[in-house]
This record gives C-alpha cells, structure tokens and sequence, in this order.
C-alpha cells in the first residue's frame, strides 16, 4: 500500500525516481524495488525519502501523507481513500485498518512536521468517528431485522 500512495504522490508532482533516489541517498534500484512493491523500507528511510520529496516539489509530503492517512485531497476527481472503502467493509475489519494506520504513524511521528502530525491525526479521529457511526447503523439493522 504505502508504495502504491509513494508512486501515486510521485507521479502528481511529476518526481522522477532518479531524482528521488539521489536526494534521498538510496539506490535507485532499491527505490525501484520498494515502488514495485518488491521490497520494503525502513521507517526512518521512508520518511527521509518524503523529507526529500517535498524539497523536490513541495506539498508533496503533505499530500503522501493525506493519502497514508485516508483522505482523499480537495478536488482530485476519481479518488479512492481509506474512509470510501470503510462504506463496504465490516466494523471489525475498519478496526483492524484503523490500527495499521495508527500503528504506522506512530512510528512515523518523530519524522513528521507539526501540520502533518495534526491533519493525520485529525484524519484519524474522523474515520473513527466514521466508523462508530457505521458500528450503529449496523447494530440498528440488526435489531430492526
């Protein structure tokens, strides 16, 4: 997933992988490994690839993080976040993607900016909210059936 929201960030803020890799101080081979989903990065070398994004073209750490997060950004039509598909999944199984997300920033926090910090957490906080809401409609039809 996170390299899907990494190649999806790279390419609305048209970053090439050669460039990245250079300002981050990785192989290009490596980052062209972890964007095919064919290895995986340590935290600490994740968020200092998106330190090095958004140098490259700022906003864009801002919008991975949005992304990692759930939400989907103002005005990009055809978007799928987290929060659409909590609609068709089970409570226990929002609950569970709740808790990677939460587990994943949690590591993340030392590397993040203020802002960042706030609108995932305030991301968060809405998709429980989300979530809690579908918890009673689903225990409401369950009574009413």
């Amino acid at each position: 997933m996170i390299h899907q929201l990494l190649r999806q960030t790279q390419d609305r803020y048209r970053i090439t992988s050669k460039a990245l890799a250079k300002k981050s101080e990785i192989t290009p081979q490596h980052l062209s490994e972890f964007r095919n989903g064919n290895s995986e990065l340590s935290t600490k070398v994740l968020w200092q690839m998106l330190q090095a994004m958004d140098e490259l073209a700022p906003g864009s750490r801002r919008y991975f993080c949005s992304l990692l997060a759930g939400r989907s950004i103002a005005g990009e039509l055809g978007s799928f976040g987290v929060t659409d598909l909590m609609a068709v999944m089970e409570p226990d199984e929002v609950a569970e993607l709740l808790n990677a997300n939460i587990e994943l920033v949690s590591k993340a926090i030392p590397y993040l900016s203020n802002a960042d910090r706030a609108d995932i957490m305030s991301a968060i906080a809405q998709s429980l909210r989300e979530v809690k809401q579908k918890a009673r409609f689903t225990k409401e039809e369950v009574k009413a059936g």
